[in-house]
């Protein structure tokens, strides 16, 4: 499936998602995206590729282990890296896939909900994490 930032500079393929998914209500990214959750697809490293605009990617690391990236032209966030465990997926934002249909199948569940802003309610019938998710979570292909 492909996938672009809002400008259309970085565009990206990702060969497969996994069926799991992630909200993120945590403070860091309700200031990055800014709204109260984040929705995040897990990809495979070796199944996501920059087809465009490598050269219009800015990153900054937003924690001392984990890359952010983001157009830097339009500013739209594209993926985050976590660079000290090559076993954790890339964490892509759903919101850059060029086919929101296809993302009907994945399970998303919230994580840190504990942080969820309090302006906004979470209504959600499937799992919730007060806080971190268990690791099996983000393990590709579980």
């Amino acid at each position: 499936m492909r996938g672009r930032c809002q400008c259309a500079k970085v565009v990206v393929e990702i060969d497969r998602i996994e069926r799991a998914g992630v909200v993120c209500c945590c403070s860091m990214c309700r200031r990055i995206s800014g709204s109260p959750l984040s929705y995040v697809l897990l990809v495979a490293r070796g199944a996501f590729r920059i087809t465009a605009g490598r050269e219009a990617l800015s990153s900054y690391a937003s924690s001392h282990n984990t890359l952010r990236f983001h157009c830097g032209t339009c500013h739209a966030p594209m993926y985050a890296e976590v660079t000290d465990n090559a076993e954790l997926p890339l964490f892509v934002a759903a919101g850059v896939v060029d086919d929101a249909h296809a993302l009907e199948a994945v399970g998303f569940e919230p994580i840190f909900a504990d942080d969820l802003a309090p302006w906004h309610k979470l209504d959600w019938a499937g799992t919730v994490h007060g806080g971190a998710p268990p690791a099996d979570l983000f393990r590709i292909g579980r």
